[in-house]
C-alpha cells in the first residue's frame, strides 16, 4: 500500500513498487465523483486506469477533478456507462478491476 507518512524507508518502498508495477491496467467500476482509486493508483504506483461511472452528476466530478490532476491526466481515463452512452467499442486490456458495494 501507498505510504501514510512522511519519508524514509516507506517512501523508498513505494517508490520501487512504483517502478516496478508501473504498466498495471485497471478499472475502477463505478468511480464515483470523487475518482478516488483511479487517482491514488496512478500517483501513487503510475497505475493506468479506466474509470467508470453511470451517474451524469458524478460524472462531471469525476471529470473536474481529473482536470484538477493534470499530472494524471494521460494515466486515467473517464467513461460514461449510462445506457444512453451506448456500448463501448474498445477492449483496455485490463489487469486490475475495483468495486466496492454500496453502503
Amino acid at each position: 500500500p501507498p505510504p501514510r507518512g512522511g519519508g524514509g524507508e516507506a517512501a523508498t518502498s513505494a517508490s520501487t513498487s512504483a517502478s516496478t508495477s508501473a504498466g498495471v491496467r485497471g478499472v475502477d467500476i463505478g468511480t464515483g465523483g470523487t475518482l478516488i482509486y483511479a487517482l491514488l493508483g496512478s500517483a501513487a504506483f503510475g497505475w493506468s486506469f479506466l474509470a467508470t461511472e453511470n451517474c451524469q452528476y458524478s460524472l462531471r466530478w469525476a471529470e473536474r477533478n481529473l482536470r484538477s490532476n493534470p499530472g494524471l491526466r494521460d494515466l486515467v481515463r473517464i467513461r460514461d456507462t449510462s445506457p444512453s452512452a451506448g456500448p463501448a467499442d474498445e477492449n483496455p486490456g485490463i489487469q486490475l478491476g475495483l468495486l466496492l458495494p454500496e453502503g
